[in-house]
Order: structure tokens, then sequence, then C-alpha cells
């Protein structure tokens, strides 16, 4: 169990390289960012009531961006024509949602501590990239319902929503640049741990 965590200790852009060429630590990454919008969609509006705003559902849908290249690299981890592709549209992913999360984050501040603020944002105008309309596709889960800074804002840990997805796109954008860079490192065999000094 505690195996590939140990490797990962001893030997860090080693076990990289190792765990960039096998399927399973994409699916695993592809499958949390699919948890992640799942999980909005099903504790934030279901359970909670909260609507989702303009820049909410961009958001839901740049996490998916980043779990469909987590899925192209699956198909062939250990060839770089496939590989790369993925990366880029994780990456392209995880940037555009974390700058639509700092964009939502300023006009909450902007909402709470400007007053006569009017925000930007107005349900039912979406902008997703590439003139692609999941909303009309998918409305349960991209269809915006609320003014962005409308409604309460949800806390956990002392760390607003909006803030933890900007904390969870920067661990996205740094596992992505780690499995980048990973294979250009060069890792030098460890000694033997039995050396004996003569």
């Amino acid at each position: 169990m505690f195996g590939p965590l140990k490797k990962l200790l001893d030997d860090f852009f080693g076990a990289l390289k190792d765990y960039a060429n096998h399927r399973p630590m994409w699916l695993l990454g592809a499958v949390t960012a699919i948890a992640i919008e799942l999980f909005s969609v099903g504790f934030f509006q279901k359970y909670l009531g909260l609507r989702p705003c303009e820049y909410c559902v961009v958001i839901r849908f740049d996490t998916l961006v980043v779990a469909l290249g987590g899925l192209i690299a699956f198909i062939k981890p250990s060839s770089w024509f496939i590989r790369i592709p993925g990366l880029v549209v994780s990456f392209y992913g995880a940037i555009a949602g974390l700058l639509n999360t700092l964009a939502l984050e300023a006009i909450y501040l902007k909402s709470q501590y400007l007053p006569g603020y009017i925000t930007v944002c107005r349900a039912g105008q979406m902008r997703f990239p590439f003139k692609l309309r999941p909303d009309k596709w998918f409305p349960f889960h991209f269809s915006p319902e609320a003014i962005c800074g409308e409604d309460p804002v949800w806390s956990f840990l002392g760390f607003t929503m909006t803030q933890w997805l900007i904390i969870i796109f920067i661990f996205m954008l740094i596992a992505l640049t780690l499995a980048f860079i990973a294979p250009f490192v060069n890792t030098r065999p460890k000694l033997a741990e039995n050396t004996s000094l003569d």
C-alpha cells in the first residue's frame, strides 16, 4: 500500500517518470477532475441550493477540460504523440479555470466591499471557448441561474468556494508541470546502502 509513496519519497523525479508513463495516474487525475465537477453540482447546487452563476458553470467546464486531457493521455501515456496533446488540453483547462476563478473571486470581493458595485456577470450570458454550447446540451450542469456574487458565500475552514478552487487549480497546474518536466530531469541512481568503507 505504501510502496508507491515510499518510491516517490526516495526518488521523486524517478518515480514521476515511471508514473507518468503508466495509465493509472492519468486516469486518477481525470476521475478526480470529474469528481470535482460532479461534487459542485450534487453538493453545492442540489444539496445546499446555491445557484450557479455564469463563471461557476464556465469553471465547471474548465474542470472537465482538465479531465479530457487526462483521458487523452490515458490512451497511451508512454507515447509523447498522445501525452503532449493530453497535457496541452489539461493545461488549457487548468489555466482557464484558474483565470476564471480569480475573476469570480474579484467579483465576490468587489460586491462585498464596494458599495454600489454592479457586477458584469449576468445569468444567461454564456461565453464558452470555441463557441461550444454545453449550456444547451447539458443545461442541468451548465445553465447559469444566478448573478455572480448574488448568493451567500459558502466557506469551509476559513476559505470560500472560489478560494478553494484557486488552490485546486494551482495544485492541478503544479501536477501537470511536474508530469511534463519529469521525463527531462536526469536522476542519478542511489548509492547502495550497504557500501562499506575500507
